[in-house]
């Protein structure tokens, strides 16, 4: 959302320099959550396309399947990484995947300050350290304790059944 000077009454340079900042703040979550699903397509790659290509995804009985803007859908590469997710199958606000020995997961919120700017509605990607750590690709930052879906016993496996970290 750009400000307007008349809305403020802010001198044109300042406007002018807030423009400036706003798109390279724009441009460089671009960058970001480019490089975030890059890093998806390594990790828990789809059987055909990119997460690049995403504009959403949904549980589908045991499986995730990714959806693109053209109406094809694709599921993993491996299925069996598909762990759990959080909200609705339809509608899901994060999906759990198992890479190796840990876990990564998917935020997605389309109307979050970052997912409203992804075509899937990515707002976060972060990868488990360890039991309690989690590192953010979105932000560059590791995060300690229970928070978002982790904060609660929302999350649901794939079978149905609760899933517990």
């Amino acid at each position: 959302m750009t400000i307007s000077a008349q809305q403020f009454r802010i001198d044109p340079m300042i406007q002018q320099q807030i423009d400036a900042i706003s798109a390279l703040t724009n441009a460089h979550l671009r960058q970001v959550l480019d490089y975030s699903k890059a890093v998806l397509d390594k990790l828990v790659p789809l059987e055909r396309g990119s997460h690049q290509q995403v504009s959403c995804y949904v549980v589908y009985y045991q499986h995730v399947l990714a959806f693109f803007p053209d109406g094809q859908s694709t599921g993993l590469q491996n299925p069996a990484q598909f762990k759990a997710f959080c909200g609705r199958r339809d509608t899901p606000d994060s999906l759990l995947f198992q890479q190796g020995d840990r876990l990564l997961e998917i935020s997605l919120c389309k109307s979050g300050a970052r997912g409203r700017r992804d075509l899937a509605g990515v707002d976060d990607v972060e990868l488990q350290m360890d039991g309690q750590n989690w590192f953010s690709l979105i932000d560059g930052e590791m995060r300690s304790g229970a928070r978002g879906c982790r904060g609660q016993l929302c999350y649901t496996a794939k079978d149905g059944s609760d899933f517990r970290l």
